[in-house]
């Protein structure tokens, strides 16, 4: 295989090592930019088809809240084109498929409506090699000067986060005109895959694992919510995709989100490009609908992707786009109590608060969201390890 030409646009230095515990017994929490859990035979599998089981019927826009159908559905109609549709994770290879300037491409981990991520090892001098998570560009999105250009600079910015609870971005570049991400490859399982199996197979996770996520997810979004550039100035990053798929679980119990690579600056950085919003429909935000982002639509789907651990149900679901996007403005989901009986009413109340549409009644930051929840897990009971994390993600997965 002849190398590819590489440019590099940034390669910050890190250490690449991860810890791995041992499993503890079932009772923790979990989830994995994942290199684990491949399909044989590389099945194609649907985004979120875990969510085509939901029980829960919608409400009709038009009885609730009719002055919202024009915008959203102008609104769906502006996203259809960034969608991601597809996830396709191949079986492992031991084999390389292609070189991709200093990278090895092996099995492909996923494909997306930007993007295709693969399982991959960069080469380096006697021997050296470092295995990543390498996002490449899809050609036609490479062909867009202004899209490049926010891609490029907003990689930069993610580049330099550096927070346990964060994949890490290693290198940005560009190869015979591909733009591509190399990412921190962990080991484990995404939080979607947790849930589908959750879903069919073994419930939900405890209500002490469903925490400890979500206190780990809380710390990520407030170090990057609230970094600042060397000179001191917040930068004012948002992520605009939290969902079970930007999840990754550790096998030691550490959750990681992924994918800050594409994340939005509000300070010095380019906005969404005009007509296109970022994100899986199925956690936006109502005020991502009008075009509006910023910290707290993070935290909304932080909620949703909350209920959703509490209920092993997929909570905005429906039978198309639109009737997604119209459960977002207009439904009031019902507390997780009603579904998991294990759920205290003070997680309700949580909940209520996180899912609120107007981003001014709920939790104003992430800091403030992790607080709310120290509130509610006061006593043991509500409190899990990561090795408690990881060992019910073993014992849930190995479940028939």
């Amino acid at each position: 295989m002849k190398p590819r030409p590489c440019t590099h646009l940034c390669s910050p230095s890190l250490d690449t090592s991860m810890s791995s515990s041992e499993a503890g017994p079932p009772g923790g929490t979990g989830a994995a930019l994942s290199s684990s859990g491949s399909r044989p035979g590389g099945k194609c599998v649907e985004t979120l088809s875990w969510q085509a089981a939901a029980t829960i019927e919608p409400q009709t826009i038009a009885h609730r809240r009719p002055h919202v159908m024009a915008s959203t559905i102008l609104t769906a109609a502006r996203l259809a084109v960034c969608k991601d549709t597809v996830v396709m994770r191949e079986a492992r290879r031991d084999e390389p498929t292609e070189q991709f300037g200093p990278y090895l491409l092996y099995e492909c981990l996923g494909r997306g409506g930007m993007a295709t991520v693969h399982r991959a090892k960069k080469q380096g001098i006697e021997g050296f090699e470092r295995p990543v998570a390498l996002k490449r560009m899809l050609p036609w999105l490479s062909a867009d000067a202004d899209f490049v250009k926010s891609f490029v600079r907003e990689a930069r910015l993610a580049a330099q986060l550096r927070h346990t609870n964060i994949a890490q971005v290693y290198d940005l570049g560009k190869v015979d005109g591909a733009y591509y991400i190399a990412m921190e490859l962990v080991a484990g399982r995404d939080l979607r895959e947790i849930l589908r199996q959750a879903h069919h197979v073994c419930g939900p996770p405890p209500v002490s694992v469903a925490i400890n996520l979500l206190f780990q997810v809380c710390d990520a979004l407030d170090y990057a919510h609230t970094f600042k550039d060397e000179q001191g100035r917040p930068l004012g990053l948002v992520h605009r995709d939290i969902s079970p798929a930007n999840i990754i679980v550790g096998e030691d119990g550490i959750a990681k989100i992924v994918d800050f690579g594409v994340a939005k600056g509000t300070t010095n950085t380019l906005a969404t490009q005009s007509g296109m919003l970022k994100g899986k429909f199925s956690y936006m935000a109502p005020e991502m609908l009008n075009g509006q982002v910023d910290a707290r639509s993070d935290l909304f789907a932080v909620g949703i992707v909350a209920w959703e651990m509490l209920t092993a149900r997929p909570l905005f679901s429906g039978g198309d786009d639109m009737e997604v996007l119209q459960r977002i403005a207009t439904w009031d989901p019902p507390p997780p109590s009603s579904v998991n009986g294990a759920v205290p009413r003070d997680l309700d109340a949580w909940l209520a608060m996180a899912l609120n549409k107007d981003p001014r009644k709920r939790f104003q930051s992430a800091a403030q969201m992790r607080a709310g929840l120290e509130l509610v897990a006061r006593t043991p009971q509500l409190r899990a390890s990561a090795p408690d994390v990881a060992g019910w993600v073993a014992w849930g997965m190995a479940q028939k």
